[in-house]
């Protein structure tokens, strides 16, 4: 029962990343993301009072909801905020959702601390205050102008989508936003509606299909969420005092680097830092990897606790919040809700597959647990250096041109000449 309750979320997550697009590209995002908050509310009172209900059923069935809310939260929420960002801010904007996410979680592990509410008493208010939250967006949200991309592109409304423009960016001159989204509209009048079973069987949306997947995966199968999940025992194992204390460092560090990774992402790209993020992971894996197999030494559980934090900022620079927004820069307007259904699903799983996986993992191959991630690391290190575009400063038009075959030069050849013109226009 406790495994499925800790399993669980991570299926509702995956159900909600593939519906979420769907019911978006329907109603658009902004009234996608208000109605989700009626999951949110009924899930966290579902958690609360399961512990005086003494019902672990009504707890797993709240998490349940509540991960089905959270998987439409990540794969809506960056898309509205791409959408509703002018192009020099889409990422940084982007960025913003994943500084959500790591204060969410500094928030649960200081709620976790037993001198708030981890007790037998006080996790029940720690899983509750979910209902807080949501009733937060859902009384803000509709000050929020809807996404102008979505008015006229899907609904080809021009002067709703104007109005939203001009609440934007605080100017009535909003005619080279308009112009952008007309010329991505032309190219969208030539193309159907692509669903999940088509774009899977699309030859040409092949390539930013497997970006967008391998991102995702490389954001979960990085480790992350193992250092997350099981900071406390981690730390514990290599004999680490006040563990718990330890790992709201870990959430601290989180929310600082991400805060550095909004101002950065626009001045250095997307593909250095995630290059950057994945190298200095894999090296301090490494060092994580001798300060635990030499953990008698003395001074190696400091050694590991600095290791540890290394690993979550350099986490944070680049794969922690990237691949939430990128895919949404990658597709037109009449793929993206079948991307990034496909890719937070992907998401999901492997999240689902690290947490189920790991704690068997660290019994079996303790000391070296984190060779494995430094494996996976190298190859999510190549992927982007071979494969990965800079899209930052690009419209949706230009980072969608590069993947298409417009002569018989090699993908490979066309993503070095695109990040070339980059490096020499900085």
């Amino acid at each position: 029962m406790w495994s499925t309750a800790v399993a669980i979320f991570a299926v509702g997550g995956m159900s909600g990343a593939l519906v979420g697009p769907v019911i978006a590209s329907s109603l658009g995002s902004k009234r996608t993301l208000l109605l989700n908050n009626l999951p949110a509310l009924l899930g966290s009172m579902m958690m609360f009072f399961s512990y005086h209900a003494k019902a672990p059923s009504l707890l797993i069935t709240g998490r349940l909801i509540v991960g089905f809310n959270s998987g439409v939260n990540t794969a809506v929420a960056p898309v509205y905020l791409s959408e509703i960002a002018p192009i020099r801010l889409r990422g940084a904007l982007g960025v913003l959702n994943q500084l959500g996410i790591v204060t969410g979680i500094l928030v649960g592990l200081i709620f976790g601390l037993k001198q708030m509410l981890g007790t037998d008493d006080g996790w029940p208010y720690s899983l509750g205050f979910g209902f807080l939250v949501a009733m937060l967006q859902f009384l803000t949200l509709p000050f929020s102008p809807r996404s102008p991309r979505y008015l006229l592109l899907n609904l080809n409304k021009e002067a709703e989508t104007v109005q939203a423009l001009n609440k934007l960016r605080g100017t009535t001159d909003v005619m080279m936003d308009i112009e952008e989204m007309r010329i991505e509209q032309e190219h969208q009048l030539r193309e159907q509606v692509v669903t999940v079973a088509s774009l899977l069987q699309m030859k040409a949306l092949r390539i930013p299909l497997l970006i967008s997947v391998v991102l995702q995966l490389g954001q979960q199968l990085s480790g992350i969420n193992a250092v997350f999940y099981y900071s406390t025992s981690i730390l514990e194992k290599a004999g680490v005092k006040e563990s718990r204390v330890a790992s709201c460092a870990v959430g601290v560090v989180s929310v600082i680097m991400t805060g550095v990774t909004v101002k950065t992402v626009e001045i250095i790209g997307r593909r250095s830092l995630l290059l950057v993020g994945f190298g200095g992971m894999f090296v301090f894996y490494a060092v994580m990897t001798v300060s635990f197999r030499y953990e008698n030494l003395y001074g190696m559980n400091n050694v590991s606790v600095v290791a540890t934090l290394l690993v979550v900022v350099f986490f944070q620079v680049g794969p922690g919040a990237i691949p939430w927004f990128i895919t949404a820069e990658l597709f037109s307007q009449s793929s993206r809700a079948a991307a990034v259904s496909i890719a937070g699903v992907a998401n999901w799983l492997s999240n689902f597959v690290v947490g189920l996986v790991f704690p068997s993992l660290q019994e079996t191959l303790y000391p070296y647990t984190f060779l494995v991630f430094m494996a996976l690391l190298a190859f999510f290190f190549a992927f982007t250096f071979y494969l990965v575009p800079e899209t930052k400063g690009k419209t949706i038009e230009e980072i969608t041109r590069c993947f298409r075959n417009e002569n018989d030069q090699s993908f490979h050849d066309r993503i070095e000449k695109e990040n070339n013109v980059d490096e020499d226009n900085e």
